[in-house]
């Protein structure tokens, strides 16, 4: 069984877009670091990695190098660019301006009240002036990044990796969610993340605008699994438990591993929210499903179960999980709406010919969302 094909460019566009970037975000760049730091003296940009599109932003990983007291200076950097276009997760209060500004809030609040691994926060700026749109910048991380699409059967895991480090892989990311988890982020100044102004419960609420948020990333068209599964989260919602800073996105792919296969830096904050921590967990243990029953693999050894990951967690936290199955439906209607904004947004820029995206449809988050409908128990958890 095969999944959604990775959303990819053709190399001749990828290199275009590369030069592109380069050409007309360099001197802007330039200009806004001089106004930051007056003290650097010849700024110039070094090593510029071709651009990779996140959801909501464009990164690119690039070396600043400068002179200082006489000295030459340099620092590997990745710019967060924002996007002009609608934001893949759906805007949870007022209180924050930008995709761009909460995650650089987020991260900066983990770094300060947790032993989270996140990357250093290095500069926000809001004024969209300088580089067209809000942007802030962060410092690279050193280390490997496990493929989101085919992990069990990639070199990484079946060839690279010993039994032992398979399971220092796993429990690592269970290690991080836990630290994440255990923030006060009332006391970390995350209630800024707070639906305002909210209706309902904060999960009634956050569901209310993801609804509206699957609604308009439909752009009028049809997609049966994924309007289902969303009438079946607002018709199922839980009540608030546990309520927690929350990652959003939180799988092995969105994080970067050091050469002994411990957490270097957890990535990808844009769908950071409050909400009970279950979230998390059905988010984390929906993609072990993808992983081994969805892509029809064994387990291999050293991979901890399902229940083996949630003892852990238990372990490590005292929180005893619940709702997991409505969380990881949560988790596949929140992706194959990141898919359907994805495929709009290549569909826009020309990328691709109108209709010719089908990676959102009959992928694993659709047949998952389908397997609840139909009353399976595919995670076999509470």
């Amino acid at each position: 069984m095969s999944g959604p094909a990775p959303i990819s460019r053709p190399s001749d566009l990828q290199n275009a877009g590369h030069n592109l970037a380069r050409d007309s975000l360099g001197p802007a760049f330039l200009a806004w670091a001089a106004r930051r730091w007056p003290e650097r003296r010849g700024l110039a940009i070094g090593d510029w990695a071709p651009p990779a599109n996140g959801g909501s932003s464009q990164i690119i990983l690039f070396e600043l190098d400068w002179t200082e007291h006489g000295r030459p200076r340099s620092e590997k950097l990745v710019l967060h660019l924002e996007v002009a276009d609608a934001p893949v997760f759906p805007r949870l209060s007022d209180r924050y301006g930008s995709s761009a500004e909460m995650e650089y809030r987020v991260q900066h609040a983990i770094a300060a009240n947790s032993r989270a691994a996140v990357p250093p926060m290095v500069a926000l700026e809001c004024d969209p002036q300088y580089l067209g749109q809000p942007f802030y910048l962060a410092g690279q991380v050193e280390g490997c990044v496990p493929p989101t699409f085919a992990l069990m059967s990639s070199p990484l895991m079946t060839a690279q990796l010993s039994p032992v480090e398979r399971t220092r892989l796993v429990m690592g990311g269970i290690d991080q969610l836990a630290a994440i988890h255990a923030i006060d982020w009332r006391r970390a100044g995350l209630e800024f993340l707070l639906p305002e102004p909210a209706i309902g419960s904060v999960t009634q609420d956050h569901m209310r605008r993801v609804s509206d948020h699957v609604a308009f990333h439909l752009y009028g068209q049809r997609h049966p699994e994924l309007e289902e599964g969303m009438a079946w989260l607002v018709a199922n919602v839980p009540t608030d438990r546990a309520l927690a800073l929350t990652w959003g996105d939180c799988r092995m792919g969105n994080m970067i591993y050091n050469s002994a296969c411990n957490p270097a830096a957890v990535l990808d904050w844009e769908g950071a929210a409050i909400l009970p921590r279950d979230a998390d967990l059905g988010w984390w243990l929906l993609y072990d499903w993808r992983n081994h029953e969805g892509e029809g693999l064994a387990r291999l050894p050293g991979v901890p179960t399902r229940p083996e990951q949630l003892d852990r967690y238990v372990e490590l936290t005292g929180h005893s999980p619940a709702n997991l199955t409505y969380w990881a439906v949560a988790a596949s209607v929140k992706t194959v709406m990141a898919m359907q904004a994805i495929a709009h947004r290549m569909e826009v820029s020309g990328l691709v010919a109108p209709g010719q995206c089908t990676f959102m449809f009959n992928n694993h988050h659709t047949r998952f969302i389908q397997l609840i409908l139909d009353r399976a128990d595919p995670l076999g958890l509470p």
